[in-house]
């Protein structure tokens, strides 16, 4: 919860500040409630100051190393969205600042004192942030401790109850809504699934609609724009093994991309790729001295480049022969560059066409298109090989606590000895020697030790089932 969150670290951000600078309690709640209506947008930026850094830490004027070795709190993404909101409610200036580095690729060159541009670019609007009025702010339970917010929707559903009691089916109508927002109290992060879980929702219940915590949840996903970044989004969070793209070159899946209002669009991403250098950073695929261009390159091998790519070599595993891919950044630049390049090319068609063959590309990428079938056999598979695995592991879990309790009972008989010989020849062969007591307590504390480490590989194991299947509903997407 916010307010739990922010009343824990409240103290850590004044400790340092000077009294003039120090967060009073109603700049506090109201930074929190701005950062929670504009949770997305914040997210966004974050991702473009991220992308700010990485041009200038190439040019020399950023070094990113040292991101990874700091600990302190002002250094987390958290703190960089707390400050920005901050920012923009009590320091415009400052904010607007932000803005033109993040947006416009401004920077300040010390060497010749003067502000400068980045070259190369990807420059664009930034989000329209929202601002907060008092009725949101009343209205705000996250702003408190979470046994308040219990306490005080426990006393509306009392009293809800009693007003509607004479209208049985409105009850009931607030009774859906009230699981749907339960349902969706942890779905912050949008995927193409989710999506798909609102828009049958709504065509279950079209009084969904009227519920405006449910519809701001997933507005994204009605967005055109919007829509196609969370398509890359779940390119990148979805489970690795669930992406299977065809067997066919780059040039093959352009061609079948539909693009009536995009002429030319195959000869256009193949020009973008290979300016971007993805296909030099192919180089060490097969035998060497191997040109590659999207006509023998394979759409397997682009969508790895994109998924797994960063700064330096990485070798790939997971793919026949593990091959290395060299970039000069992480995989998901390249891809909103080859995006950012396709805009500039066919600025002048309706924007809402052009994401749709953006959407096109990516779940070629995935293999939700061109592979299907390969797709959901392998999505059938992945969910098979879990439930076996879960079965072989609860057997072995069977196994270890037989052991365990043929231990404890020796350690349980009457009258024995302090040490202990299996009588039967059909024992097991840890038991077919002398046993002191001690021997017995050290073998059941390894016992225990395997058993837990094996509910948590049952409990992985499950996890990873539940968003195999999750992956089925993707079947209904509509490009």
């Amino acid at each position: 919860m916010w307010g739990k969150y922010y009343s824990d670290v409240y103290p850590k951000l004044n400790q340092y500040a000077p009294e003039s600078q120090k967060l009073t309690e109603e700049q506090l709640n109201n930074t929190i409630s701005f950062m929670k209506k504009n949770k997305k947008k914040l997210d966004k930026i974050d991702e473009k100051r991220k992308y700010a850094n990485d041009k200038l830490d190439e040019i020399g004027v950023y070094d990113k190393s040292k991101e990874d070795k700091t600990e302190h709190y002002k250094d987390t993404d958290l703190w960089k969205k707390f400050e920005l909101s901050n920012k923009y409610l009590y320091n415009k200036k400052g904010f607007d600042d932000y803005m033109d580095q993040y947006y416009r690729g401004y920077y300040y060159d010390s060497e010749n004192d003067e502000i400068k541009q980045l070259d190369d670019y990807l420059i664009e609007d930034p989000p329209e942030l929202s601002p907060i009025d008092e009725e949101e702010l009343e209205d705000d339970v996250y702003l408190h401790p979470y046994e308040q917010v219990k306490l005080m929707k426990d006393h509306y559903s009392e009293i809800n109850s009693k007003l509607l009691e004479s209208d049985k089916k409105y009850q009931e109508r607030e009774k859906v809504i009230d699981e749907r927002a339960k349902y969706l109290e942890d779905k912050t992060d949008l995927d193409i699934i989710k999506c798909l879980e609102a828009k049958e929702m709504l065509r279950v219940d079209p009084m969904l609609y009227k519920n405006k915590s449910f519809i701001g949840e997933f507005e994204d996903c009605g967005d055109s724009e919007a829509l196609t970044n969370i398509y890359i989004d779940t390119f990148y969070s979805m489970p690795w093994q669930l992406i299977k793209p065809a067997s066919i070159t780059v040039r093959e899946a352009s061609y079948r991309i539909p693009n009536e209002d995009a002429p030319l669009f195959s000869e256009v991403l193949d020009e973008i790729i290979t300016d971007l250098g993805i296909f030099r950073g192919m180089q060490q695929f097969g035998y060497h001295g191997t040109e590659w261009n999207s006509t023998n390159l394979s759409l397997i091998w682009l969508s790895n480049f994109y998924r797994w790519a960063n700064r330096g070599t990485v070798k790939i595993h997971h793919l026949a022969y593990m091959p290395r891919f060299r970039g000069e950044m992480s995989g998901k630049i390249y891809l909103y560059d080859t995006f950012y390049r396709l805009d500039e090319q066919y600025s002048y068609i309706d924007k809402s066409i052009l994401e749709k063959v953006k959407r096109y590309f990516i779940l070629m990428l995935i293999g939700v298109i061109g592979n299907e079938e390969l797709f959901y056999d392998n999505i059938a598979h992945l969910i098979t090989r879990s439930i076996v695995g879960v079965v072989e592991l609860e057997n072995k879990l069977n196994e270890y606590n037989i052991e365990k309790e043929d231990l404890l009972s020796l350690l349980q008989e009457q009258g024995r000895p302090t040490a202990h010989y299996a009588r039967s020849a059909t024992a097991p062969a840890w038991s077919r020697r002398w046993w002191s007591n001690e021997d017995i307590l050290e073998e059941i504390q390894e016992i225990d030790n395997n058993i837990e480490k094996t509910l948590k590989k049952i409990e992985l194991l499950k996890e990873k089932q539940k968003e195999f299947e999750r992956f089925r509903l993707i079947s209904n997407i509509q490009r």
